[in-house]
């Protein structure tokens, strides 16, 4: 069993709880993007004053196949929110594992869901087949209530665009959306594409910015386009034309797709209210970028709109080997909120492969900043960092090869989501698993005690405390074991 803590000037954090309010934005947000507003939802928070270690949960037997198979102290108290693939239905469960609440929905989850700050569910959700469809695939989002009405919906899902996997939530109460577009092959050829195509077209990833309106319409506010920011060395007469490794600040149009239409594969987007910047995870280029969200959308079409920041795989962008990668397929790319252990940190789920690197780690990085907010390259161009400041790996335990995510809580400990095995567990920053979660529901419904059947995968999970404002005047009195359940 192999796991790490690494220590270092930049680990100090790890070990101190700061303030957990925010700061206000440096830069004020366009007129037609969604602003930042003090005390708006946050999609993730747990309250500050939540992080006390608990005493051990109830007693559990051995051998237990479904359920929660661990809890210890050192286990923070709070409430798990997770939703499996494949089902519709989002449950609340207690350090126990008994079902506090569920919501049952008419579409399944496409594929993140989190508690807001009001008490409503903001769920991306999935209509079903169509033109566009691939791993991850949703097509629309909604804001469902407590006693699991729809209040909006918001649906972006045609012959020529689909939204998928995940979705922001941002202090003005707008929600950004990852979506796929397609492109034509003929248009990338014209946009210098000289490698084979994994289909006849391509359909690379953009974001929109939604406003729900109060007549329960919406609003397209602001968009952001992968499309418009690219560079290729293949053709000089294209605008396109340079060095991909003199302008990692865009994104080769010849690296990756030849496997499939779906080139990038973005999965996660996460907002960063400090700088007012969107946190993306490109899973096909294995690779971590930071965008600006301080922009207009005509900006965003221009060099306003390049990427800030990208780390991860330098080969990604021509200046390095497979030797120099560091991630893998990895979601969930997010900043660790202020008011926790490793505040301001990268925290991501390093999946692994099957060829490389045949397990999963949680990875902890402190992001290049300067002075001024900006990110500091080193002298061959490149971003940093060259060291982790946390990481957690347990070859031959621990691997999950797609969906998955990480949570760090107040206490210092981490909510590891092992999504494709259907296994949420907790561990100490010394790698000690003090909880452990085995989903209790499959594909045709909840799992009783005892089942060997296969778990559902689920694409994320979230803590939440018993004093966070979404549960404030709510029912949270447990009921049985959700595998009880019927």
């Amino acid at each position: 069993m192999r796991r790490r803590l690494i220590a270092g000037a930049s680990a100090v954090l790890l070990l101190a709880c700061g303030s957990p309010a925010s700061g206000p934005l440096d830069a004020a947000a366009p007129a037609d993007a969604g602003t930042a507003d003090a005390g708006a939802p946050d999609a993730g928070a747990i309250s500050s004053d939540a992080g006390a270690p608990t005493a051990p949960c109830d007693a559990f037997a051995s051998g237990r196949t479904v359920g929660v198979t661990r809890c210890e102290v050192g286990a923070e108290a709070g409430y798990t929110l997770l939703s499996p693939i494949g089902t519709r239905a989002t449950y609340l469960v207690d350090l126990d594992g008994r079902l506090v609440h569920q919501w049952t929905h008419a579409l399944p989850p496409g594929q993140s869901v989190y508690l807001l700050e009001d008490g409503r569910l903001l769920r991306p959700t999935d209509p079903g087949d169509g033109a566009i469809g691939a791993g991850g695939q949703g097509g629309g989002v909604e804001l469902v209530a407590w006693d699991g009405t729809v209040e909006w919906s918001f649906t972006y899902f045609d012959d020529t665009k689909r939204a998928h996997h995940d979705v922001a939530w941002l202090p003005s109460g707008n929600v950004v959306l990852i979506a796929w577009e397609r492109v034509s092959e003929a248009d990338a050829r014209a946009a210098g594409r000289v490698a084979p195509l994994g289909a006849a077209e391509l359909w690379p990833d953009h974001l929109v910015e939604v406003r729900p309106e109060p007549d329960g319409g919406a609003t397209i506010v602001w968009e952001w386009h992968a499309w418009d920011h690219l560079v290729q060395s293949n053709d000089a007469s294209l605008p396109t034309y340079g060095e991909p490794s003199e302008h990692p600040e865009r994104i080769d149009v010849d690296f990756g797709g030849t496997r499939s239409a779906d080139w990038l594969h973005l999965n996660s987007v996460a907002y960063d209210a400090d700088h007012d910047q969107l946190i993306l995870s490109a899973h096909n280029a294995n690779e971590i970028w930071v965008i600006d969200h301080a922009t207009s959308t005509e900006e965003a079409r221009g060099p306003a709109g390049d990427l800030l920041y990208r780390w991860g795989n330098p080969a990604a962008w021509g200046a390095g080997t497979a030797a120099d990668r560091r991630l893998y397929g990895q979601h969930d790319a997010h900043l660790i909120p202020a008011g926790r252990p490793g505040e301001d940190h990268l925290l991501v789920f390093n999946n692994g492969d099957m060829r490389d690197r045949v397990y999963s780690s949680v990875d902890e990085l402190e992001l290049p900043r300067a002075v001024d907010g900006t990110f500091m390259r080193d002298a061959s161009g490149a971003w940093g960092p060259d060291e982790l400041v946390w990481t957690f790996e347990d070859p031959g335990t621990f691997h999950s090869a797609n969906i998955s995510g990480a949570q760090r809580l107040f206490a210092g400990t981490t909510l590891v989501c092992e999504g494709a095995n259907g296994r949420l567990f907790e561990i100490t920053p010394d790698g000690d698993v003090v909880w452990e979660y085995l989903v209790p529901v499959g594909r045709a419904g909840v799992l009783p005690p005892g089942s060997t059947s296969p778990r559902s995968s689920v694409f994320r999970a979230y803590r939440y405390a018993a004093d966070y404002p979404g549960l404030s005047g709510r029912d949270l009195t447990p009921g049985a074991l959700l595998e009880e359940t019927d």
